[in-house]
Formats: C-alpha cells, sequence, structure tokens
C-alpha cells in the first residue's frame, strides 16, 4: 500500500467527506459533456477512452457519485447506448495510487453490475505521472503510433500538474482535456518566494514565464494564467466557467483544451446547461475582457455589437455569421433568439426571403 503524507490524507478525508456545490457543478459539467461527447466520437472510431488522473473512492460519503461513477453511469445510461457501442469500444481508465481508495473504488463499480461486451474498466494504481509519462514515452518512441481518442479529467488535489505531459498528450489530434483548476491555490504560490515553491512552478510551467503573472492585476491575473497555460498547451480553444465564493471571491475554474471547434462548442452547450445551478461566469479565451454571467437569459447585447463590429450594415449570409458566435461565450440558440428580436424590431433586413429561417441562410443585414 502507498503511504499517505498527513496533509494528503487530510485533504482527501475532507473532500469525500462533504459533497460541495464545487463538486455538484464538475460532475453535472462532466456528464452532460460526455453524454454529447460519447455519440460523436464512436460514430467515427473504433475505440475510445475516458481517462481521470485522480479517481479516487468512488463515492462520497452521504452517498453521492465520484466522478469515475458519473462517467461510468453516463454511457450505461445513455440514451443511445446500443446504438454507441454497435460499432465501437469504450476503455475507462481510472489512475489512483492509493490502495483503500482503489478497493472503495472497485466495489462501486461492481455494484453497477456486469459491464456491456464494449466497455472496458481498468484501475491504475500508480501515480498519474508516472501513468502519464510512460504513455508520452511510447507514443515519442513507437513510429506511426497514435492515441485513442480520449478525454482526460484532471482533477488533483493541489494546483500543481505535469504542464509538459499534457502538453504532449494534447498534441495528439483526438485528445481533450478537461482540468480543475485549482486557482486560489495557485495564486497564493505565484506570490510566495520561498524556493522550494519557486522550484515547483518552475518545474509546472517548464520556466520561469509564470513570474510575469505577478505583474499583472489581481483581477486580470487568472485569465493572463489561463491563456499562458493556452500557450503551452499549444491549444486551439480553451473554455473555462469560474466558480467564486459568497464573497465574490474567484476559487475554481474549470477548464477545457481541445483542438476541434466540435469539442469546444459541445462544452459550451454543457456549460450553459449549468446556468440554474449557481453564480458561474464564462470567459471566452480570445477576449480575457469580456466575462458572461452564467444566467438563464444572458444579457445578449455583447454578442449583437460583435456582430456589427465584423459585418457593419453590409449584406451577408446568416450562416457566415456564426463565425462570430463559434469565437464568443454564446451559443447558437442565444444568437437565433437576437435574431429574432432584431427582426420584430426592424433592426434585421431580410434581402431574399419573406420570413426569417435560420435553415435556409438568408442573405441578412443590420440596421
Amino acid at each position: 500500500m502507498t503511504k499517505r503524507k498527513t496533509t494528503e490524507e487530510n485533504t482527501d478525508q475532507k473532500y469525500w467527506a462533504e459533497y460541495s456545490n464545487l463538486q455538484f457543478i464538475k460532475h453535472q459539467l462532466l456528464k452532460k459533456y460526455l453524454d454529447a461527447w460519447f455519440p460523436i466520437l464512436t460514430k467515427y472510431n473504433g475505440q475510445v477512452s475516458y481517462v481521470e488522473s485522480h479517481a479516487g473512492r468512488g463515492k462520497h460519503t452521504k452517498g453521492e457519485p465520484g466522478s469515475p461513477i458519473v462517467a461510468l453511469k453516463s454511457l450505461l445510461d445513455h440514451y443511445y447506448r446500443d446504438e454507441i457501442l454497435k460499432s465501437s469500444s469504450v476503455g475507462f481508465y481510472f489512475i489512483e495510487k492509493f490502495q483503500d481508495s482503489v478497493s472503495d473504488l472497485q466495489a462501486e463499480i461492481a455494484n453497477l453490475g456486469t459491464l456491456p461486451k464494449n466497455v472496458t474498466c481498468s484501475i491504475i494504481q500508480k501515480d498519474h505521472e508516472k501513468v502519464f509519462q510512460d504513455i508520452c514515452d511510447r507514443l515519442d518512441e513507437a513510429t506511426n503510433t497514435q492515441l485513442t481518442p480520449s478525454f482526460i479529467f484532471y482533477d488533483p488535489y493541489s494546483f500543481l500538474m505535469p504542464v509538459d505531459k499534457l502538453a504532449r498528450l494534447l498534441k495528439e489530434s483526438k485528445c481533450e482535456i478537461l482540468i480543475n483548476f485549482m486557482w486560489r491555490y495557485l495564486n497564493l504560490a505565484i506570490n510566495n518566494d520561498q524556493p522550494g515553491q519557486v522550484e515547483r512552478l518552475n518545474s509546472m510551467f517548464g520556466d520561469e514565464s509564470w513570474k510575469n503573472l505577478r505583474d499583472v492585476p489581481k483581477e486580470s491575473r487568472c485569465d493572463a494564467t489561463l491563456l499562458l497555460l493556452k500557450e503551452k498547451f499549444k491549444a486551439d480553444h480553451m473554455w473555462s466557467v469560474k466558480m467564486y465564493d459568497n464573497r465574490n471571491v474567484l476559487k475554481y475554474a474549470l477548464v477545457h483544451f481541445s483542438n476541434h471547434p466540435t469539442a469546444y462548442n459541445k462544452m459550451k452547450d454543457a456549460a450553459w446547461s449549468l446556468a440554474e445551478h449557481g453564480d458561474f461566469r464564462f470567459w471566452q479565451s480570445d477576449d480575457p475582457n469580456q466575462e458572461t454571467l452564467l444566467v438563464a437569459k444572458p444579457n445578449l447585447k455583447p454578442l449583437h455589437e460583435a456582430v456589427l463590429a465584423k459585418f457593419g450594415t453590409n449584406p451577408v449570409q446568416l450562416h457566415d455569421t456564426y463565425e462570430v458566435v463559434d469565437s464568443s461565450p454564446f451559443r447558437k440558440p442565444h444568437y437565433h433568439s437576437l435574431l429574432r428580436e432584431l427582426y420584430k424590431s426592424n433592426s434585421l433586413v431580410l434581402h431574399d426571403q419573406a420570413k426569417l429561417v435560420f435553415s435556409k441562410n438568408p442573405l441578412i443585414s443590420f440596421v
């Protein structure tokens, strides 16, 4: 059995003894996204993988499921499960270094019953960094070897993460990563000049670039840090959901890195589904000054301004304007709602159709 350190043991016990809104939202986002991810990825790939870095016990003290069970049940209870598994297999890989947690997780998975034929589940009792390093080494050493299309959920107990290894995995064409980003603790570390802390941050970022974050104003520092990670990961797309405490202090962010617009938009859809569950904010990676409050009926004025800035009053095919929506915090249903309002108020002109039908891609202009 791997021996635990006191601080890690205490953190682990506290985590599983409670079930906070953070954990609830984290699991809701994970489920909503996987509900879309499984049918999309398995449609074009014979095998896909779900990988979790710190799997834990599988169930909280009061009975709430942990993320491995949430992920498994997302597939097992999926409306299209049989169709998903008809021509594809799904492998779940749960990394957990402590034997007692491994035993608990094994029991929780067994409680789900016999898994379908094309579903495999492996619990890897190792340190997650060692597992990721082994994968990276195999990818680098073997020719014509690619990583199975994978969703990696990186959910640590601390702010530290192996940026170099995650960046290598993200280089694979069909790999994406969701990170539970513990901003409050990282921010404290950035302001700490103790040699041990400096060495840990140098190792995490691969250089001393993180020191520039000290000069960034407090209210913008988290955004600047996420941009630095996006640069280190060489990710095309990044999406984050920020979570604040009751004093309006930023504590955590769930951050999704990917290299495909479909993944980016599906994570955006999943995040907006959380609107009824609390006070969260979205941030679009291309404009850190534009932060959107997650509410059921958001203020669409920034979206209207963005479309006008791009196209002005010039005629344009409606579908060509979607590029603005895709690079914003908003979804297409938000944009369609905005277009209906503009049309009713005579602020949108149709040039080639009598009615506003989005699927027919009308030629429009904004007044």
